[in-house]
């Protein structure tokens, strides 16, 4: 997760410089797969998996709609950045297990025990703090 956070954060950062240049962020989406896409597939091929034979195409059509909500999730991350703090954006961005766990209980069914509550609410009172210092810093 620390990695992927790091990660999150230094494209982020990278998009809100180049925006400044006038580059949108659908551009700068349709860069970062194929960069991604080059980087996987030879990675892949240095170790013998060809990702063709193993998709699963019985499901392709959760596959396509798993790739275009997080390709519309990451344009909208983008754009966001362009007219908010990048501190706040990604206070807020870091929100998202909370949602998830929220849209399951309600969609799935799925329960959650007095602990993750009091953990959710715990966390989501943290987020609000650190998100209010944030604004209090650029002021």
């Amino acid at each position: 997760m620390n990695m992927s956070t790091l990660c999150n954060t230094a494209l982020i950062a990278l998009f809100k410089n180049i925006a400044k240049e006038g580059f949108s962020a659908i551009d700068y989406n349709v860069c970062r797969n194929v960069v991604g896409i080059i980087i996987c597939f030879v990675m892949g091929n240095s170790q013998g998996y060809n990702p063709i034979m193993k998709f699963p195409f019985s499901k392709k059509w959760y596959m396509l709609g798993r790739c275009l909500s997080g390709q519309a999730n990451f344009v909208l991350l983008n754009i966001a950045v362009t007219l908010a703090p990048i501190s706040m954006v990604m206070v807020l961005w870091q929100t998202a297990p909370f949602w998830v766990s929220i849209i399951a209980f309600f969609l799935l069914k799925e329960p959650i025990v007095g602990l993750e509550v009091a953990g959710m609410v715990f966390c989501f009172c943290a987020v609000v703090l650190i998100a209010s210092q944030a604004k209090d810093d650029e002021s």
